[in-house]
Parts: structure tokens; sequence; C-alpha cells
């Protein structure tokens, strides 16, 4: 098996969100009209891929056909703002965030957005009932 890679010579930040396959149309012109009407200066292109529904979890697929919307904001400029609001426009879609990815969801949404996100947090605590395992991030997501 050959494994490629591309160097990233270019830091940045970015937020991902994963949109149900058929509300993908009116998510991204919902998201492209909030751009315009507000006149957002988008320094690096949207980046849109698919992926199969699956039966994981914590998947950002779980359970439907997927497509991706990923934001990204160069290193320099200000990236809370504009990150933010592609969270809040997406949310209306049932927009899952990238797990290793900036968001700003806690485990009120998270519990909403994934059907099994109490099975998991039941197991999560099973397995570690002393949270030897959590940081401060993942108590906030799974507290």
């Amino acid at each position: 098996a050959a494994v490629f890679t591309a160097p990233r010579r270019v830091r940045f930040q970015e937020s991902e969100w994963a949109i149900p396959a058929s509300r993908f149309p009116a998510a991204f012109a919902a998201l492209r009209a909030r751009v315009e009407d507000e006149n957002v200066r988008v320094t690096f292109p949207l980046e849109v891929r698919r992926a199969a529904a699956d039966d994981v979890w914590l998947s950002t697929a779980h359970g439907r056909d997927t497509v991706y919307i990923a934001a990204h904001r160069y290193h320099r400029e200000e990236a809370g703002p504009y990150l933010l609001m592609v969270q809040r426009v997406l949310e209306p879609f049932a927009a899952r965030p990238h797990w290793g990815k900036r968001h700003w969801l806690g485990r009120k949404e998270l519990t909403s957005l994934y059907p099994r996100f109490e099975d998991f947090r039941t197991v999560r605590e099973a397995v570690d009932p002393d949270g030897v395992l959590l940081t401060g991030y993942l108590r906030h997501l799974l507290l």
C-alpha cells in the first residue's frame, strides 16, 4: 500500500461541519447568502466532500449520507468570528462538528446531534469511572 502526503505550507485554523447529504443544497445556499449579505472576506475556499453513512456511534456520518463543509482562516487572521458564523448558519441543518477542528458546542448540543451519544457516555463512564482519561476539553464535551 502507498501513502500519499502533501506538505502544509500555509498555517490556518479550521472548522468542519457534517450535513445530511439531502440538506446540503439548502445549507450551502444559506451559508453563501450569509457570506454575500455580510460581505464576509473569505480568504480560503470552502472545502466540500461527501461520505457514505456508517454505524460508528460518534462518527459525523453516523446513520446518514453526509456532505462536509470546511471553512478555513489564515493563522494571522482572527478566525473565531468567521468560523462561529459558519457554525451558526449550519446549525439548523443538523450539522455535526468535526471532532478535531474548531467548534463551540458542548454536551447538550452534541446529545441532540448524535443518536448514540448517551450510549457512548455510559460506556465511557464504565471504563473510566474516575475520569483519568478526561481532559478539561473532554469534560466540556462529555460531562
